[in-house]
This record gives C-alpha cells, sequence and structure tokens, in this order.
C-alpha cells in the first residue's frame, strides 16, 4: 500500500513548476510558521541550535520575517554570548583564528537538515514509484524536476529497468521548453511583432525555474 508521501507527489504533479520544489516550498513554510514557538521553550532544541551555531543566511532572514521577535531574541543572546565566550580571544590572534575556523566547519543550519530529510524521502518514493503507471502517467503530464532534483533523481536511482523511461520523459520536457522559448524569442523580432503571444509567454519563467529551482525551495 502506498504511503501519504506517495499521494502527496502525485498530487504535486498537477501544480506548475517542479513538483519536489513545491513540496519543499510548502512543508519549509508550515515548519517556519511553528519552528520559533516550539524552539524557545524547549531546551533540546536551543541545545541544538547553539551547538550548530544558528542557521543558514537564507533561513535566517527567513525567520527574521516572523512576528516572533523575542523567540529571535532569546535565540540570538544565547549565541552571541556563547560566542563571545568561546571564540574571541584578543590575547591570542591564532587561538581565535582556529576556534573560528572550527566553528565554520562544523556549523550546519537545523532548517537545512530539515528540508534536507524531507526531501531525501520524496526523492526515494519518486525513484522507487517510478514502475507504478498511475505515478509515471501523472508525472508524464508534469513539468518535470529542476536540474538540481533532476541531478539527485538520477544519482539516488537504484531501479536501472525504470530510469531510461523517466529520462526520455525529462528529454521531452526539455524539448518542448526549449520550443516555447524559441518562439517566444521570436515573437520579439520585429517581423513579427504583430503576433500575440500564447503559451510561451510565460516559458522564460519556467526556463528559470527548470534551471535553478523555484524560489524558496532550496537550501
Amino acid at each position: 500500500m502506498e504511503d501519504l508521501n506517495y499521494f502527496n507527489l502525485i498530487e504535486s504533479f498537477n501544480v506548475s513548476g517542479c513538483p519536489l520544489c513545491s513540496i519543499l516550498k510548502e512543508r519549509l513554510e508550515k515548519f517556519l510558521y511553528n519552528f520559533l514557538d516550539e524552539t524557545v521553550t524547549d531546551v533540546d532544541s536551543r541545545l541544538r541550535i547553539r551547538k550548530t551555531f544558528g542557521f543558514c543566511s537564507v533561513h535566517a532572514w527567513m525567520l527574521q520575517k516572523s512576528e516572533n521577535c523575542m523567540g529571535q531574541g532569546i535565540i540570538y543572546q544565547d549565541l552571541i554570548e556563547t560566542f563571545h565566550a568561546n571564540f574571541i580571544f584578543p590575547s591570542d590572534p591564532k587561538k581565535t583564528r582556529k576556534a573560528l575556523d572550527n566553528l565554520i566547519a562544523a556549523r550546519k543550519c537545523l532548517i537545512c537538515n530539515h528540508v534536507g530529510e524531507i526531501e531525501k524521502r520524496y526523492l526515494e518514493v519518486f525513484s522507487g514509484s517510478y514502475d507504478n503507471m498511475e505515478l509515471r502517467a501523472a508525472y508524464e503530464k508534469s513539468q518535470g524536476l529542476c536540474l538540481n532534483h533532476m541531478a539527485l533523481a538520477v544519482r539516488s536511482w537504484k531501479n536501472s529497468r525504470t530510469i531510461p523511461a523517466y529520462l526520455e520523459a525529462e528529454s521531452m520536457k526539455l524539448k518542448g521548453l526549449d520550443a516555447e522559448l524559441k518562439e517566444f524569442v521570436r515573437k520579439f523580432d520585429y517581423r513579427y511583432s504583430g503576433e500575440k503571444f500564447g503559451g510561451e509567454k510565460d516559458s522564460w519563467i519556467r526556463a528559470i525555474e527548470k534551471i535553478s529551482g523555484r524560489k524558496g525551495s532550496h537550501y
């Protein structure tokens, strides 16, 4: 019997752009919404944040947009105090340099890790279920994976029987998008300026997502 992730994946194929980006963006937004309220009052979570020393720049500023300024004040007061006490030694620059090098090398954003685990699970469901004709038919109607998720899917694909069919589906999607982009660019030529844009009018935006992924979904 298929699990909930399978059905979430099927549903995501109806959304414009990369299905996995769509799932990750939605899950990330839900996670961030509750993160500060749950973290500030949980000692273990606070210790994990201190150990990994905060968040990556992307997720730190996404959290900053939340209304919980007190929660962030508590977290960052703890980090600044720890930083000052354990990593800055005015009388010993060499010790400071080593401490900072070790800190930078060890930093791992908790939110990146969380999103990465979700991404891994869905990639496994996708590649492991591609022999299911329901999933395959639904996927072939979608706009396909972005470049990053395509590479991750191919890297983790374990069923050698189904990967050629997946690659063929992606090849057809890229061919179609390329044709739309050519048509989009052609209509900027003064000779065809009288022609109205059709379905290709947003092809350049879809191409950005195909190459770079959906805004707010990557980490």
